[in-house]
């Protein structure tokens, strides 16, 4: 008898452990649950006010940009620039032009395939030919991911893959192309570079180029030079008169003093930001463009939307 109440006992004080350790893993698994809710409730609310700011953010910008469409010409130290470069400096802003250097998406490859781009741009013409294939399988870069490898130095720098088409520089094939896939929008008769934002080589090579006639090409580059380094406010005027053309002269289509594409990055708040403002043209209001952000990349906490 007795010692059955001590098999009792026994058998008591393990259900009793039991049911201790039950209860125990089952508080630690709702401590657990309640502790991994409330970090990524956190989180949510984190994210949601950093989309909050950064959709803010991005508006604004976009409507400060709209102080660009009164100048005629766009470069570094412009004090619209630098007003966005002060203004949003809290943002540790950047300010890129990404659309004044060489299009490797339309510019026509009769001028890629002159022997003194092919040996700027590319490491060989291997490469080249290797490159026009991606953009034929692909018809469109947006940047150099698929093609660094082919290109040297100076064309990783100089590049560029957006940019308005001008017509006066575009292989018919693509031309076809794009009026086969009513892409009139992006065609217009706006200058390909702003020659502030330009390699001075570039610049030299379409001016001393035989298409466009130029009369002692090489002075009136050395000219256009002196003047971009030494004056902030050249118009298209004045490169015509320094070039001594006509305005019916295709390096008119080349040449300008306006950015077509901006790049903007931006660090906020647990957000870093990356936009695409193009200069958008308008024949419906008085400056003739209007800007507006294309494409917005923003990573949250390393996580990208």
């Amino acid at each position: 008898m007795k010692s059955k109440k001590i098999f009792q006992k026994g058998q008591g004080e393990l259900v009793s452990f039991i049911l201790l350790l039950f209860f125990s893993v089952l508080v630690l698994c709702l401590f657990y649950f309640f502790s991994v809710y409330r970090i990524n409730a956190t989180k949510t609310i984190k994210e949601y006010n950093s989309r909050i700011e950064a959709d803010k953010l991005i508006s604004e910008i976009e409507t400060d940009f709209q102080i660009l469409t009164s100048l005629q010409t766009d470069t570094k130290d412009s004090q619209e620039i630098n007003f966005l470069l002060n203004k949003y400096s809290k943002y540790e802003i950047k300010i890129e032009d990404i659309s004044s250097g060489i299009n490797i998406n339309f510019l026509n490859k009769k001028y890629l395939k002159d022997n003194f781009l092919q040996q700027k741009l590319f490491i060989s013409e291997e490469a080249f030919q290797e490159i026009m294939k991606i953009i034929s399988a692909r018809k469109w870069l947006e940047s150099g991911t698929l093609i660094n490898k082919y290109l040297t130095d100076y064309g990783k720098n100089n590049i560029k893959y957006y940019g308005w088409i001008n017509p006066s520089f575009v292989d018919t094939d693509f031309m076809n192309n794009l009026k086969k896939n009513d892409c009139s929008i992006i065609l217009n008769n706006q200058s390909i570079l702003n020659i502030y934002f330009t390699d001075s080589e570039i610049i030299k090579y379409f001016v001393t180029h035989q298409d466009f006639k130029i009369s002692q090409s090489e002075e009136k580059y050395d000219r256009l030079i002196n003047e971009i380094n030494y004056n902030q406010y050249i118009n298209k005027e004045k490169i015509k008169q320094i070039l001594e053309v006509q305005d019916d002269n295709k390096i008119l289509a080349i040449l300008g003093v306006k950015t077509q594409f901006w790049k903007v990055y931006l660090n906020a708040e647990n957000a870093r930001i990356q936009l695409i403002i193009a200069a958008i043209p308008n024949d419906n209001i008085i400056q003739g463009r209007i800007y507006k952000v294309i494409k917005r990349e923003i990573n949250y906490e390393e996580r990208s939307y």
